[in-house]
């Protein structure tokens, strides 16, 4: 059975294609821009009150519409996502970005979602361009002011983006998806625990908000995520780990 589509959460994200007029009440949609039109993008912001774009800050896969303007600059490929690693020293890389989020602004939304910022952390495998991906986040609030900036993670990088987001979201806090079996569950209590003992602190250091994206496809273990994230401040989205369609979960009799 599919997730009511009115906001019960106070975010929303689908990388899908999703009906426009299914999705009401959000205080933040978060979409793949090149599904929709102006049209669609206006139908969005009348139900809900920011609409903003995916955007990956250091990868990007064939199909994506920058990658013809990267493809000589790439560092390598992620086999795990055939995606190619973006060369952010490059100049040709962040025009090339800087492209993507005019186009996504000329559609009407109203800022963007910036993924994979910790392929720049110190465990990453674009570690040495931890600078240039600030200077590029830093420049888009220079040249689109009043831009919704969210990052997807990046706490390593909280603080040199404490004026250059509005929005972090993190994700998996509470759960685990095992991409060979196919399998949800829980994270251990101590790594969670590691985990949001982070994410308190950097709250506790920035005005911004910070959400919640946790994983699951059955009605138990919703539910179970429901009671645990409702005990913190954060506001929580809880959705299947494709996140190609509105949220569907399945009781036991269900498979």
């Amino acid at each position: 059975m599919a997730q009511k589509t009115v906001a019960n959460q106070s975010f929303f994200i689908c990388y899908g294609k999703v009906e426009p007029s299914l999705i009401k009440g959000y205080k933040l949609v978060i979409l793949e821009s090149a599904h929709y039109n102006q049209y669609e993008i206006c139908l969005f912001k009348k139900n809900n009150d920011k609409v903003v774009a995916y955007l990956s800050t250091t990868e990007a896969n064939e199909y994506a519409s920058i990658f013809k303007n990267v493809k000589g600059t790439t560092l390598g490929k992620n086999s795990n996502w055939n995606s190619f690693y973006l060369d952010l020293a490059a100049k040709q890389t962040i025009e090339a970005l800087h492209l993507e989020i005019n186009n996504i602004k000329g559609k009407g939304f109203n800022g963007v979602f910036l993924d994979n910022l910790d392929n720049t952390s110190k465990w990453g495998v674009l570690k040495d361009y931890k600078k240039p991906l600030i200077d590029f986040i830093k420049s888009i609030k220079v040249k689109h002011k009043n831009f919704y900036v969210v990052q997807n993670a990046g706490l390593f990088i909280a603080k040199e983006l404490k004026q250059s987001t509005d929005a972090i979201l993190m994700e998996s806090v509470y759960t685990n998806y095992n991409f060979k079996t196919k399998e949800y569950s829980f994270r251990e209590v101590k790594d969670t625990k590691t985990l949001l003992n982070n994410i308190k602190k950097v709250s506790n250091s920035v005005t911004k908000p910070i959400l919640l994206l946790e994983y699951t496809n059955t009605y138990k273990m919703k539910n179970d995520l429901h009671k645990r994230l409702k005990t913190l401040k954060f506001p929580f989205f809880i959705a299947n780990i494709e996140l190609q369609s509105i949220p569907n979960f399945f009781k036991p009799q269900d498979k």
